[in-house]
Order: C-alpha cells, then structure tokens, then sequence
C-alpha cells in the first residue's frame, strides 16, 4: 500500500501526519462507523431517554430555544439555563461523557436550570450535550470544557474606545455582530507571551473569523485568518514593550450576525495535530504534539479507557504554563502501527500512523492479505486537524496496482479491495 498527499504545504508546515485503518468489510457498513450501543455508555444513555419519551402519554408543543453558558473549568458547577416553551419534568440530559453529573434545579414552561458538575479530571475541549423532552424534540449543545477563566462578550465593544477589557487569561462566549467587529482590550508585560485562539467551526457557526492585534497607536501587529483545515485560527506574539493591547476579531464576509465564536487568550502552546493520529483504546500510548511550539512541548503518555468511542481531546501545556490547548486524537478498536524503517508485512487489521516530510513523498508498507477477503482502507486526516488529502494505491506482489482512492470532494477518502 501506498501513501502520498496532493495537498500543498503552508507556510511553516514541515510534514502532513496521516492515520488509516486497513480492516476487514462488513457487508453494508462502513468499518470506522461500526458501533455497539451497549458499548458506548454516551450512545445507550442517549438511546434510553429517547426510548423513554417515546413511552411518555405526556404531549405538548415543547421547544428548546437556547442553552447558556457554553463553557466550565474542571471540577466546577455551573447553572446551565435552557430557555424553551411547554418545558416540564420530562426534560433529559445526555453526554459524550459519563463522567459529567447534572441535576435539575428549577423547571418552569419557559425556562429550566440544571446543576452541571465536572470532575476534576474532566478532559479540556469540546463535548457534545443532547437535551430531548417528551415531545422527541431534541437539541445538541457543544460546550467547552476550559481551564481558563469564562467571560461573556459585552455585546456593545464594536470600536477601540468601547473595547472590553478582558484578562489575559481569558476564555470568551463571544456573539458576531455581522459588519461590525469585536474589540478587546488587555495588558501585556515586556517580554510576555501571548497566544490567541477562536473555535467557531466545533459550535457549527457561520463565522469565518479574522483576528488582528493592534497597538496603542492603532497600528496591526499580526493579523491571521484560516488555518489549513479550517476557518478557525490561531497565533502566539510576544510582546517588546508593556502596555494595552487590542484584538478585534469579525466576520471575513460581514454577514454572520448572531454567530458564536469561542475566543481564548493565555498562555497556552499553539498546536494542532497529535502523532500518532490514533491511539489504540485501553492502551497507554506515547504522544507527541505538532505546531509552532509543539517541538517545546515533550511527548506524554495517554492512556485511553477501554469504552471510549470516537476521538477525545489530548491536553498541551508548557511545564511552567497556566492555561492549556488541545488536539485531537482518534481512539481505535484495532492494533496501531507507528510509521517506522521495518519492511515486516502488517497482519490485518491495523491501523496505520505516518508522516508525510517532504513534497511528492510516498511512504509504502507490507500487508499480509487472504484470498477471497475484502478489506476496506479508510484514511483518517482533516477530521483529526491534519491538512493532508490522503491518496493511497494498492499493488500486488508483481507491483500491479489493483485498486486506489478516488479524488473527491470529500475530506477523508477511502476504498475497497
């Protein structure tokens, strides 16, 4: 099998980190989808509240119209305010982690509020919530998961002299006003680092984000836009001089009024991808960090629980840092194979892990195949914040090519042989 990327590099990419899993077809499914209910703690609780509403006599014109707030430290309870019409007791919470306790405090038809609690431990990043009632409405939330501290955009900051003040340890649950952009202000100290982030895409926003720092002098110190895998984006600056600083961040086409974006500022390490892409659950794994500071970050071992489904969030945080980032990382049912000099043929199925250093490289491995077998290769990439577009080619022993992945408009391609 061989692997090569069609994407071009950006400036200050050096490599292209890829994970494929290389299973056995069931007939009608695809592998990497493949899940048992009972398996998956999240999915049965959510299956169960829907299976208990279907049971309920109880019918109104239940809505759910909106959630607050989005985020919370670990090890915090927040009052999560859920506004909506016909609300009552039938109300359910369901998450992608079990870990999490909710309560609910106070129901009225208009308005809810329930008790979140996060263990200490709780992994940074976004999580999905379900709420469903009686009716069957259910309504996805994503929350944040954060260590730094939550503050809401004002709302009224559209200009440097009205710009918000904000600390910079800050997380913002920030609301895009369309035409018109979003200013904070903070202090920075000589010789202090300050890195900058915004999340729209995990909210499902229509915002395409634009970031600029200005000086007391209005003067643009560094503006940034899409990353490679996204509109969302990200930077660090170090400050020579103390002083106010100010960041403006809108809409690049001005016209996603009423778009959420999540805007952090710390002291966090920019990165944005894991290596290996994909560990194997419960099984501890070393991992390493890719970006602009992630050679100053060493490698930690993660151990993934033996349930978990899906990708979860591996946390980056300099030794003497006080808030942290994170990236994504895919936990796999199957043996993980890490990109190496050995030519020793890979016995099915496997999930590989690999770089891509150079343009135009091709890394080829060594499969064992069984005669009759139909086997399905699924590259996973940009679902895991990695640029590349993978292209894999399959050749046989007399290096006959049998099969390929198709170019397409999708982000992760895959085939069958």
């Amino acid at each position: 099998i061989a692997k090569t990327d069609l994407t071009e590099s950006r400036q200050g990419e050096s490599y292209k980190n890829y994970s494929c899993d290389i299973v056995r077809k069931v007939a009608g499914t695809h592998p990497s989808n493949r899940m048992d209910p009972m398996r998956n703690p999240a999915l049965t609780i959510f299956l169960a509240s829907l299976g208990w509403l279907c049971l309920t006599l109880h019918v109104t014109a239940q809505t759910i119209t909106s959630v607050q707030p989005r985020t919370c430290q670990p090890g915090q309870t927040i009052q999560l305010v859920i506004q909506g019409t016909d609300l009552n007791d039938s109300l359910r919470l369901a998450s992608s982690d079990k870990s999490m306790h909710w309560q609910v405090d106070k129901i009225e038809p208009t308005q809810a509020t329930v008790a979140l609690t996060l263990p200490e431990d709780a992994a940074l990043g976004p999580l999905n919530l379900w709420l469903t009632t009686a009716t069957g409405v259910v309504k996805q939330h994503t929350f944040f998961v954060d260590d730094l501290e939550t503050v809401n955009d004002g709302g009224s900051n559209h200009s440097l002299e009205t710009a918000q003040q904000l600390s910079t340890r800050s997380t913002v649950e920030g609301i895009c006003d369309a035409s018109v952009s979003d200013f904070y202000r903070f202090h920075a100290t000589a010789g202090e680092r300050i890195a900058v982030e915004v999340h729209a895409q995990q909210l499902r926003s229509a915002m395409d984000p634009v970031l600029r720092l200005l000086n007391a002098a209005g003067e643009t110190l560094i503006q940034v836009d899409d990353s490679s895998v996204g509109p969302d984006c990200q930077f660090s600056y170090q400050f020579a001089e103390e002083g106010n600083y100010w960041l403006e961040i809108h809409d690049s086409r001005n016209s996603a009024g009423g778009a959420l974006y999540q805007l952090r500022i710390g002291d966090f390490p920019i990165v944005n991808q894991c290596y290996p892409l994909a560990v194997r659950r419960g099984e501890k794994t070393l991992v390493a960090f890719t970006g602009p500071d992630g050679k100053r970050l060493p490698s930690r071992e993660i151990e993934v629980p033996a349930e978990a489904q899906g990708s979860i969030h591996a946390r980056a945080r300099f030794d003497n840092g006080q808030s942290s980032s994170w990236a994504p990382l895919f936990c796999s049912r199957y043996p993980q194979f890490n990109e190496t000099a050995s030519t020793r043929p890979l016995t099915l199925p496997i999930g590989i892990n690999g770089r891509l250093e150079q343009p135009a490289e091709v890394d080829s491995y060594l499969i064992r195949g069984v005669k009759g077998q139909v086997i399905r290769f699924a590259a996973k990439t940009r679902s895991l914040a990695s640029p590349t577009l993978l292209r894999m080619q399959l050749f046989n022993a007399a290096s006959a090519k049998i099969a390929e992945t198709k170019v397409a408009d999708t982000d992760e391609w895959s085939f069958d042989a």
